[in-house]
């Protein structure tokens, strides 16, 4: 390396040994907030599972009961997995699976947007061989092409949250240090998205879906926006009119994109501050001198220097006039 680099500080990253502290640390507690989430989580569904079992069992033994004589257990188990076949394909098993298709085009789009997006609700899924070939030639071409869009568009946006950084910091850096005009830029950004995309569409989803309530709304929200997408909640799932639907689908399409694009933007103003990078605290420090690829770009990088000013020297000898040259030439008369 050069001599005139600059050395690595100590106090800019922890060294070799409290690094993998932290990152022992940071493995140890990772597990245990996994181990707690299951126990929570199990403590307080298992016992809604219970009741639902129960409630089932009491139901199909009503059932039989009271169509024993024109019903056989076989037949009833026999309805149940249809039932349950149909449910997962999609289809709905009410009135007569006579609601609107799963494939027509707009509810196709639809799904290939949550395709591309990583959301995959799950509620649809293709039927076919050839579907289930396109769905992954899809995916694989269609999630770098979405991210690679939405790192353009986030690009733009950014463009748009610097103007308003600079304005804050131009007129209130006389009041408060830079770095808090970043956080409270941050702040302001993340207010924003949250009232937007959170709360607010939170309260149209439980004003249009008629079965949800404003915790199922919200619930629809983080779930989406987060790209996990369970599938239990999906919006139009029992609109029967066709043109509401559609439209209403374009609408949730939409609002997809734009709240994934503005939940990255805050990611990237996040990390825009260099006092929120704790990465830092869990990464090994590793000198740049003991770098083999740096090394062997630096010695490649000289070499090219010093053929380069040894090419200069020799321009520059050609380029000099010799003495005959200088020597002014007598014109004749």
């Amino acid at each position: 390396m050069e001599k005139d680099d600059k050395p690595m500080v100590e106090s800019e990253a922890p060294s070799e040994g409290r690094s993998l502290g932290f990152f022992l640390l940071l493995v140890l507690f990772y597990v245990l907030f996994l181990v707690i989430g299951g126990v929570t989580f199990s403590a307080i569904e298992i016992q809604y599972e219970e009741s639902w079992r129960a409630e089932f069992r009491r139901v199909r033994t009503k059932f039989l009961t009271d169509h024993s004589e024109c019903l056989t257990d076989a037949d009833f188990e026999e309805l149940i997995m249809a039932i349950y076949e149909s449910g997962n394909v999609g289809i709905s098993p009410l009135n007569n699976a006579t609601g609107p298709f799963n494939w027509d085009f707009t509810s196709a789009v639809f799904f290939a947007g949550t395709l591309v997006t990583t959301i995959g609700y799950g509620h649809v899924t293709p039927l076919s061989s050839q579907g289930k070939f396109l769905a992954i030639f899809y995916a694989l071409v269609g999630i770098p092409l979405t991210l690679l869009m939405m790192t353009a568009v986030i690009s733009r946006l950014r463009i748009v949250t610097g103007l308003l950084r600079r304005f804050m910091l131009e007129n209130l850096v006389v009041y408060i240090t830079p770095l808090k005009v970043r956080f409270l830029h941050l702040s302001m950004l993340a207010l924003c998205v949250i009232l937007i995309f959170f709360i607010s569409a939170a309260a149209v989803f439980k004003s249009v879906e008629s079965s949800w309530s404003y915790l199922d709304g919200l619930y629809f929200c983080v779930i989406s926006l987060s790209s996990i997408g369970f599938g239990d909640l999906v919006p139009a799932e029992f609109l029967n009119d066709t043109l509401s639907r559609d439209i209403y689908l374009v609408i949730c399409l939409l609002y997809l994109y734009l709240g994934l694009m503005s939940l990255l933007l805050v990611l990237e103003t996040v990390c825009e501050i260099p006092e929120t990078h704790i990465g830092a605290f869990f990464i090994p420090m590793v000198p740049r001198a003991n770098s083999e690829e740096e090394l062997c770009l630096t010695d490649t990088i000289k070499s090219k220097q010093k053929y380069s000013g040894y090419s200069k020297h020799v321009a520059s000898d050609e380029d000099e006039p010799s003495e005959e040259s200088e020597t002014p030439v007598m014109k004749s008369e």
